[in-house]
């Protein structure tokens, strides 16, 4: 599986602007990091992008979601909105043993990222 993903390559969703697919370089990721970007912190919304893209690869395969952040979720007015997050971990992740998600904290502000531990 490892190789699949190395030919492949990684599917990279941001919170604030297009995915960019089958990313086989660092050199390709430059052009998204160079743009700025907005405050939402909009975890729940990309995660449910992501769930519904990958599907039909969820039936073959095992999914691997690295969620880094260094804030806590908002919803799509900036509140923050942790329940919609947890709401979609517990319930809406549709063969849950085979979509394995961490996150990743990019802040040592614990307070922005406290919710981790919950």
């Amino acid at each position: 599986e490892t190789l699949t993903m190395l030919l492949q390559g990684l599917d990279i969703y941001f919170l604030n602007r297009s995915p960019l697919l089958h990313v086989k370089h660092l050199s390709e990721l430059i052009p998204a990091f160079a743009q700025p970007h907005n405050s939402l912190t909009s975890i729940t919304h990309v995660l449910r992008q992501i769930l519904q893209a990958k599907q039909n690869e969820i039936q073959e395969r095992k999914l691997l979601i690295i969620i880094a952040t260094d804030g806590q979720p908002t919803d799509d007015y900036g509140k923050t909105d942790t329940g919609s997050l947890e709401r979609v971990l517990k319930h809406e992740r549709k063969s849950a043993d085979k979509i394995l998600i961490t996150f990743c904290a990019c802040t040592d502000d614990d307070q922005a990222v406290g919710y981790l531990s919950r």
